[in-house]
């Protein structure tokens, strides 16, 4: 078991079975990788919640600790004091320690693994109130950050002038899924296919502009155009395309299928939908779907084609109002799979750990 002495300690809840999908559970055990031969401690805390605090054995030596701020003050203070530094997994692991910062000398060798423009994301959900708490707390750390880990040299830009005056340092590491990480695929020549495959995959969240989906979709319908919606709700998914008088068919399918089937439907599809709103919450991200998307060589169906770094990268994409049966074909994106190609590539020459661990 790892001892309290001398950890690393990570701000974050250990994936467990439950979570190891998630978007966040995916970017916390690809950090964790670099460490796996040194002790460190993940630490999870609420304000309302582990009245007794939670101790689970992640290995040999990895711990995760589940505490309250108000009972188990003291014991975080010594916890984040003792470490070698302490890595914060995204803004909203900030916020439940950020009392306990200020007993923690100004020296102590903070990391953030931004994820995310937290305060701009609450206010655009109508959440002012936490959206100007989590910018005080925001503003207080990056005025002490060693390190800023983004997921996109976009996002690393939008820090760096909305805090000109921090000297922390910046780097950009992407979120790669796992399935691409580990995925051999290689965009091959279409011999011969008449059907046009276009997939989405994902839930009905507001923000996944659902409804102008369906509407492209309802205007876009023929023998010769396959649709394939993935999705975790699928009940929920079939009642809002019947709602708009669409019918479930050999060409419209709604499927809920496991994580490892998914690139089997991938590989077969040549555009992806990915509706997001031109807003900075979007502009800044890496979304783990075009990520897959653009490896598979499908072809980004997009509502705003500014989307993380993929722009600059020159990414193959069409606009929405593009998309038309008379624009689109049977093809495969040969450039997108290689710009994914990269950024594995980029990732694994990336060396965290010797960045963090340098003269601790």
């Amino acid at each position: 078991m790892a001892k309290e002495d001398s950890n690393i300690v990570f701000v974050a809840n250990y994936p467990d079975e439950n979570t190891i999908k998630e978007g966040m559970s995916q970017r916390v055990m690809a950090i964790d990788k670099h460490f796996s031969a040194d002790r460190r401690t993940y630490l999870s805390v609420s304000h309302r919640f582990y009245k007794k605090k939670e101790i689970h054995i992640i290995s040999e030596n990895a711990v995760q600790y589940r505490c309250n701020l108000f009972l188990h003050f003291f014991f975080i203070v010594r916890l984040l004091a003792k470490s070698k530094f302490v890595y914060f997994h995204s803004m909203y692991n900030v916020f439940p320690v950020f009392p306990c910062l200020l007993f923690i000398k100004s020296d102590k060798r903070l990391i953030l693994d931004v994820h995310g423009v937290v305060p701009e994301e609450n206010k655009f959900i109508g959440r002012n109130f936490r959206a100007m708490l989590f910018g005080f707390v925001e503003k207080y750390l990056f005025g002490r950050l060693y390190l800023a880990i983004s997921v996109t040299d976009v996002m690393s830009a939008f820090y760096k002038e909305k805090y000109p005056a921090c000297k922390m340092d910046q780097i950009t590491y992407p979120i790669l899924p796992s399935n691409v990480i580990n995925d051999k695929y290689a965009v091959q020549d279409i011999v011969s296919e008449e059907v046009i495959n276009v997939i989405y995959s994902g839930n009905l969240q507001a923000w996944q502009n659902i409804d102008l989906m369906v509407d492209m979709i309802s205007s876009n319908l023929s023998p010769f155009v396959k649709y394939d919606i993935l999705t975790g709700d699928p009940e929920r998914m079939i009642q809002v395309l019947t709602d708009k008088g669409l019918v479930i068919n050999e060409n419209l399918s709604v499927n809920s299928v496991t994580p490892e089937a998914l690139a089997e439907y991938y590989a077969k599809a040549h555009y992806g939908f990915i509706l997001r709103d031109d807003i900075i919450v979007n502009r800044v991200a890496c979304p783990t779907k075009v990520i897959e998307y653009m490896h598979y060589g499908m072809i980004p169906i997009v509502k705003s084609e500014n989307i993380g770094d993929f722009y600059n990268l020159g990414y193959e994409h069409i606009a929405m109002n593009d998309f038309k049966l008379s624009a689109i074909k049977v093809q495969k994106s040969k450039k997108n799979n290689l710009i994914i190609a990269d950024l594995k590539n980029k990732s694994k020459n990336i060396a965290i750990r010797a960045r963090l661990l340098d003269n601790c």
